[in-house]
């Protein structure tokens, strides 16, 4: 009888854990596309600006303002800190390094600001 209780702790544990995976996996995948659409904002907003594009409420052609520069500017921060995550991710060893950056507490200079919003949350 002892028998049947621990596989069907580990049954429970299993199922745990593997429920934690998904919900996790979901999360990472919100994460990403949160960030695919920020960037396509951005990119887009670059792109207007460069064509001269850009309107006011009258329609009058504009400038970026000062907030639309820096949104820019931190969009291309976190694009510029994925390319260094998945290059890290890539080289030998490299997991190791992120492990370590985590437990430096150094996510704020390596995470893109929407992984630090949903783990805010």
């Amino acid at each position: 009888m002892a028998r049947v209780k621990t596989i069907r702790y580990y049954m429970d544990s299993a199922n745990s854990a593997t429920s934690k995976i998904k919900k996790n996996f979901g999360d990472f995948i919100f994460v990403i596309k949160e960030e695919r659409d920020e960037t396509k904002d951005a990119f887009d907003l670059l792109l207007k600006a460069s064509r001269g594009q850009l309107t006011d409420e009258s329609g009058q052609k504009r400038l970026l303002t000062a907030k639309e520069i820096e949104g820019v500017k931190e969009q291309a921060i976190d694009v510029l800190k994925i390319i260094g995550i998945t290059s890290l991710s890539i080289l030998p060893g490299g997991t190791i390094v992120f492990i370590l950056l985590k437990l430096f507490k150094l996510n704020n200079h390596i995470l893109p600001s929407s992984f630090k919003n949903r783990n805010a949350n």
